[in-house]
């Protein structure tokens, strides 16, 4: 009996769960949204609007140094890391655009085109464009719309 209850009491007794314990990782001022990992989890990638226009920065966790990537005018949104982490792509006016994570200037890789994402070899980005799925190289290179998927 003894062995019955101490093996029930190890299958189903969980210690309690440690609080939840929350840290911000950015102090600046401004909004900051749409947040995303680098492969290594290492940086995040965010939009901020605190330089004016919402724009593209990256933050180093270790040594919380936020860096902003994009600037001008523009309405700037959901940076996707490359798999690789050495560019993040984005939406900007309609089209995508890349931009190299060091800061390099930003470009526009496809047009018309949005809610982009990577492949999992960092190749070929997935993305949408008047009511279809497409695919394209990661340079915008070779837009194939993806067959059979429903409107």
């Amino acid at each position: 009996m003894f062995v019955g209850v101490a093996l029930a009491a190890a299958l189903f007794w969980r210690p309690e769960p440690a609080p939840l314990s929350l840290q911000s990782v950015s102090g600046f001022s401004g909004s900051r949204r749409q947040p995303t990992f680098a492969p290594d989890g290492r940086s995040i990638a965010f939009i901020s609007d605190t330089a004016g226009g919402s724009h593209v920065w990256v933050l180093d966790l270790a040594d919380q140094a936020p860096r902003q990537l994009t600037s001008g005018n523009n309405w700037d949104s959901r940076p996707r890391w490359s798999p690789d982490g050495t560019a993040i792509i984005f939406m900007r006016r309609g089209s995508i655009w890349s931009v190299d994570s060091a800061g390099s200037e930003a470009r526009e890789i496809l047009s018309h085109a949005y809610n982009p994402n990577w492949s999992r070899d960092g190749r070929r980005i997935v993305f949408e464009r008047r009511y279809g799925v497409w695919i394209a190289n990661a340079d915008g290179g070779e837009q194939i719309r993806v067959s059979g998927v429903p409107r």
